[in-house]
């Protein structure tokens, strides 16, 4: 394999790792996203840069008439490349999902409000019965 596409393959598995490191630490603010894709579409840019110098990737893609098992050994690192890449993308989707949280675009008193009625209403019990009552406070 000669050095351009070595390079290659050694980004298209870098990028994405770097993009789920930006989201992962939310780095660069609010553009975490757009930095995150672009080198996310850096990774399969270089994924197919390096599948187009590659002289075996080129040979099999052209002749399709090799074996699987054939294919797979000539392009392991490609296959471990777009493997990789799906997975990094799925566990960015995951564990960052784009929705909006409601807590996002309250204001401190309506937080405030918030933690003081789920603290209420979770250390403070009433047990009923027909004369009495008591309260238990964990």
């Amino acid at each position: 394999m000669n050095k351009r596409a070595s390079i290659a393959f050694a980004m298209s598995l870098i990028l994405p790792v770097v993009a789920f490191v930006v989201i992962a630490m939310r780095l660069f603010g609010s553009d975490r996203w757009l930095v995150a894709a672009l080198l996310y579409g850096g990774g399969w840019t270089c994924l197919i840069f390096a599948a187009a110098l590659h002289r075996k990737s080129r040979e099999l893609l052209g002749i399709g008439k090799e074996k699987l098992s054939d294919y797979v050994k000539a392009n392991s690192q490609f296959i471990a490349a777009v493997m990789v890449l799906i997975f990094l993308a799925y566990l960015a989707v995951v564990l960052f999902p784009v929705d909006q949280s409601e807590f996002a675009s309250a204001t401190r008193n309506e937080l405030t409000q918030k933690v003081d009625d789920s603290s209420r209403s979770s250390t403070s019990t009433s047990i009923s019965t027909r004369s009495t009552t008591f309260s238990i406070l964990a």
